[in-house]
């Protein structure tokens, strides 16, 4: 079967992006990409990989929550894909963060302004990107996280969370831990206890040096692990109760 690749001049950006993230990460077992959804501008294919970690079991043994984390870059920034792919290194650095989570990573939602930059057009209502979002957002079924690229100052976190998710973003952003400020809560929804909960973080474009760009991984990273073992408290001691 004849395979029809990316468009060669039109994947510098993603492979120059995706070449330090190949050099720290084995593709593993636990750790696999591959592009599900190519697009196809101008009659040239870009894409983008999807890459799925798998953490340890849990109690129940077996991975009982999916989440997803979806990369919005800019025209000029690519700090929102910075940002995840350093997320799945310090995933493979210590598992234990994604207790009981299949991982699903896309970190590059628009593949085509990746490659055009400043060149690129106004994307943001072509179905076609709008379709692989949605697509990947429905695989999603526990949880979502959508970074963004922004021209603020402060890292802002907002979205649809149920108590739980709530007491453990707040127990997070009490200290900067590397951050070049203190995360801001913002506005938020309720999500009942069986709905899928949502997280937008908002990143500033200029906090692209490679300590900002670990120290928001590892609050996201943060916010996991304790979301996840504050879950599997919660079953054990429902699973108590006479």
């Amino acid at each position: 079967m004849k395979t029809r690749t990316l468009a060669p001049k039109f994947r510098t950006n993603l492979k120059n992006l995706l070449q330090g993230f190949a050099e720290h990460c084995e593709i593993s077992d636990r750790l696999s990409g591959r592009i599900e959804q190519p697009i196809y501008f101008h009659g040239f294919k870009f894409g983008a990989p999807v890459f799925t970690f798998a953490g340890p079991e849990g109690d129940e043994g077996h991975l009982t929550q999916t989440i997803g984390l979806l990369g919005h870059n800019t025209r000029t920034s690519t700090v929102a894909s910075e940002v995840l792919l350093q997320l799945i290194e310090v995933a493979t650095l210590r598992p234990e963060l994604a207790v009981g989570q299949l991982l699903r990573v896309l970190p590059v939602s628009d593949p085509v302004t990746l490659e055009l930059e400043t060149d690129a057009p106004d994307l943001t209502e072509w179905p076609v990107l709008q379709y692989v979002a949605d697509e990947f957002r429905s695989s999603s079924t526990s949880g979502l996280i959508e970074v963004r690229a922004t021209s603020g100052k402060s890292l802002v976190i907002k979205g649809a969370v149920d108590v739980r998710l709530y007491q453990v973003l707040a127990s997070n952003v009490g200290e900067r831990r590397g951050l070049p400020s203190l995360p801001i809560l913002s506005s938020f929804v309720t999500a009942g206890p069986d709905d899928r909960w949502h997280l937008e973080i908002e990143v500033p474009d200029s906090w692209n040096h490679a300590g900002d760009v670990l120290a928001v991984s590892r609050f996201i990273g943060r916010v996991l692990e304790t979301h996840a073992h504050l879950l599997a408290t919660c079953n054990t001691y429902t699973r108590k109760l006479p």
